[in-house]
């Protein structure tokens, strides 16, 4: 995970317009296994609808459900 962040660290220092405090990131691999999530640190309600529809591909319908998990 400290590789993701390196590359989230980076990509906001290059551009502060390409991810922002609000975003939702979702990482998937070549395989299309669902690696990662970040979810907005100020995220006080349930996601959009659209975030919850990708969820719910991989199985997720409550994001408590991931609260400290590892994912991949």
């Amino acid at each position: 995970m400290s590789d993701l962040k390196n590359v989230v660290d980076e990509i906001e220092e290059s551009d502060d317009d390409i991810i922002g405090q609000d975003d939702f990131i979702i990482v998937i691999g070549p395989d299309g296994e669902l690696k990662n999530i970040m979810f907005p640190d100020s995220m006080e309600e349930a996601p959009p609808e659209e975030v919850q529809m990708i969820l719910q591909l991989y199985g997720i319908d409550d994001i408590d459900e991931l609260d400290g998990q590892t994912i991949h």
